[in-house]
C-alpha cells in the first residue's frame, strides 16, 4: 500500500530538482531478493578482541594497525565465517548482478520494512571485512583483496538503492569502512602488486555519490514528508490540525533525566498538556498551515542543499543551510516536535528530575550561564514568555508548515558533510594504493603525488573535494591529507581525522 500523497494540484509546488525520478528495476536485475535470501542465512559474528582492538583506536584516534587474527581468535573468527557460507555465496551472486533497489517506500507506518535490510547490509560487511584480515593473516593477499572490493561494490549498489535517508547513511557508512579496510590490507609489508592493484581499479571506478544522495532526498521526500503534509491537510479545524500533528509528527521521547528507579512522567502531563499548549500559541493565526507555501519551501531549500553536492566545498555553506526558516524564538522549544517534554510532563515527579540532573551538573565544570540555560530549556514557559511568542508567531505566515520544512530539511547539511568527507577518503584511498604500487615498482616513495600520474598509475592527480584542488601529500612524513570541512589541514597541519598513513616498506 503506498502512502497518502496530496492531491496533484498541490504536488505542481514541488521544486522540479526535487520531483521523483523512480524507474523500478527489473527484479531479474535487483539484487534485493538474493540479499533478502542471504539475510535468512547470516550468523551474527562476534570476536571480542576485534571489538576492543576497534574501540580502542576509536578512543584514541590513533593508527593502531591492520589487526590481524592469531592463534586461537583465527580459529574462532574461521569458524564463524564458515557458518555464513552460504550468505555470503548468496550475496556474492547478488553483487554479480551490479544493481540494486529498495522495494518502493510505504510511508512513516511501513518505516521498518523500508529498511529492513539495513542491519544485514552492515552485518554482512563487517563479516567480509574481518574474512579479508583472516585471508591477508594466512598469506591469501588476493582472496583478502576480492572480499573488500565486493564489501565496497555491495555499498556502492546500497547508495544507489533509491532508499530513503537511513538507507543511505547506513550504506555510506559501509563504503568508509570499505575503504578503511581497503588502506589497511594495503599498507601490509606482505601485500603483493596484483593484490593492491585490483582494489586500486574498484576505488577508481566513477562514483557517483551526489546522485544517489540526491535521489534519496527526492524518495524521503516524496514518500515521508509528502505524506505528513497530506494527513495535516486532511482536516480543516485548528481542532483537527494539532491532532494531526500530535498523531504524525510529534513522538514520545525517551529523557536521559528517567531513570529505572524514576516515578515516571505525571500521568497528565503528556499530549494532553501538549494539545492545549498548541491550541492556545495557534489561536488566532490568520494562517498557521499551507499546505503550497510548505511544499515550496521545504523542496526549494532541499534542492538548494543538493546542489552544494554536487558543487565544490565552500565552508560558508553550512552557515546559510542551517538558517531557518522559522525562527526558534516564535516556537517555544518544549513545544517543538523534537522535544521530550510529553515525557517530563509538567508533573512534579518530572519537575524533580530535571532538578537533581541540574543539581548533579552543577558539581562539574559547566558554566553557570549553560546550567541557567538547561534550566530555562527544560522547565516549561512562563506565561509572559509563552504570550511573547505567540504575538511574534502571529506575524508569521505558514509557521506550521515552516517548521516542518526546517525539520525535514535540517538533516541535509550534515548529509553533504557526509558526501564529502566520503569523496575525500576515496581519492584518499586511490593515492595512498598508487603511493604502494609506486613503492614496489620503484623502491621508493615518490616525489609528489603528480609523480602516479607521469608513471600511469593513475590518470589524474586524486583531488581533495573540500579544497577544489590535490591532495596534500608529505613524502617526509609518509602521509596524505585533506584540509577538512572546516579548513584545519590548510596550513600543513593535517586533521587528526582526515590524514591517511602511507606504506614505507
Amino acid at each position: 500500500m503506498s502512502p497518502e500523497l496530496p492531491s496533484p494540484e498541490l504536488l505542481e509546488h514541488v521544486h522540479p530538482d526535487m520531483r521523483l525520478r523512480r524507474v523500478e528495476l527489473p527484479d531479474r536485475e535487483n539484487a534485493y531478493s538474493l540479499w533478502a535470501e542471504a539475510a535468512a542465512h547470516l550468523s551474527p559474528l562476534e570476536v571480542k578482541d576485534f571489538d576492543e582492538f576497534e574501540t580502542r583506536a576509536w578512543c584514541l584516534q590513533q593508527d593502531l594497525g591492520y589487526w590481524l587474527p592469531e592463534g586461537a581468535i583465527r580459529r574462532e573468527l574461521r569458524d564463524q565465517i564458515e557458518r555464513n557460507r552460504r550468505a555470503l555465496e548468496t550475496a556474492n551472486l547478488g553483487v554479480s548482478l551490479g544493481r540494486f533497489q529498495y522495494p518502493e517506500p510505504r510511508g512513516s507506518k511501513h518505516f521498518s520494512e523500508d529498511i529492513e535490510l539495513d542491519d544485514f547490509i552492515r552485518r554482512l560487511i563487517r563479516i567480509r571485512n574481518l574474512k579479508a584480515r583472516l585471508h591477508a593473516s594466512c598469506g591469501e593477499f588476493g582472496q583478502a583483496a576480492r572480499e573488500l572490493t565486493h564489501s565496497l561494490r555491495m555499498a556502492e549498489m546500497v547508495m544507489h538503492g533509491d532508499g530513503i535517508f537511513v538507507t543511505y547513511l547506513s550504506a555510506i557508512a559501509c563504503h568508509g569502512s570499505a575503504l578503511d579496510s581497503i588502506h589497511g590490507l594495503a599498507r601490509l609489508a606482505g601485500a603483493p602488486a596484483d593484490a593492491i592493484a585490483n582494489m586500486l581499479a574498484a576505488v577508481d571506478r566513477d562514483w557517483r555519490g551526489a546522485e544517489a544522495l540526491s535521489q534519496c532526498v527526492r524518495t524521503e521526500f516524496h514518500y515521508y514528508f509528502l505524506e505528513q503534509l497530506a494527513s495535516l491537510s486532511a482536516g480543516g479545524s485548528l481542532e483537527s490540525l494539532v491532532d494531526a500533528l500530535l498523531e504524525g509528527i510529534y513522538e514520545e521521547k525517551s529523557s536521559p533525566f528517567l531513570t529505572d528507579d524514576s516515578p515516571g512522567p505525571h500521568p497528565d502531563g503528556r499530549s494532553a498538556w501538549r494539545r492545549q499548549k498548541l491550541l492556545e500559541l495557534l489561536a488566532g493565526h490568520p494562517s498557521p498551515f499551507d499546505p503550497r507555501q510548505t511544499i515550496s519551501a521545504a523542496s526549494l531549500r532541499a534542492a538548494e542543499n543538493m546542489r552544494y553536492g554536487e558543487s565544490c566545498w565552500r565552508a560558508e555553506r553550512e552557515r546559510f543551510t542551517e538558517n531557518r526558516l522559522l525562527s526558534d524564538d516564535c516556537w517555544p522549544p518544549q513545544l517543538h516536535p523534537d522535544f521530550g517534554y510529553e515525557v517530563l510532563g509538567p508533573g512534579p515527579e518530572a519537575r524533580k528530575a530535571v532538578e537533581e540532573h541540574l543539581e548533579s551538573m552543577r558539581e562539574t565544570d559547566y558554566a553557570p550561564s549553560l546550567l541557567a540555560e538547561l534550566v530555562r530549556y527544560w522547565q516549561a514557559p512562563d506565561e509572559s514568555a509563552f504570550a511573547a511568542a505567540r504575538e511574534r508567531l502571529r506575524q508569521v505566515d505558514n509557521p506550521v508548515g515552516l517548521l516542518l520544512a526546517d525539520r525535514e530539511t535540517r538533516i541535509l547539511p550534515s548529509c553533504v558533510t557526509i558526501l564529502f568527507r566520503g569523496r575525500a577518503s576515496r581519492e584518499a584511498t586511490k593515492a595512498v594504493l598508487a603511493i604502494r604500487l609506486f613503492l614496489i615498482q620503484r623502491g621508493r616513495l615518490p616525489e609528489n603525488l603528480d609523480a602516479l600520474v607521469d608513471s600511469g598509475l593513475l590518470a589524474e592527480v586524486p583531488n581533495d573535494p573540500f579544497a577544489d584542488r590535490p591532495l596534500n601529500y608529505s613524502r617526509d612524513r609518509a602521509v596524505v591529507w585533506s584540509v577538512g570541512p572546516d579548513g584545519a589541514g590548510e596550513s600543513g597541519d593535517p586533521a587528526a581525522d582526515m590524514v591517511w598513513n602511507v606504506a614505507t616498506a
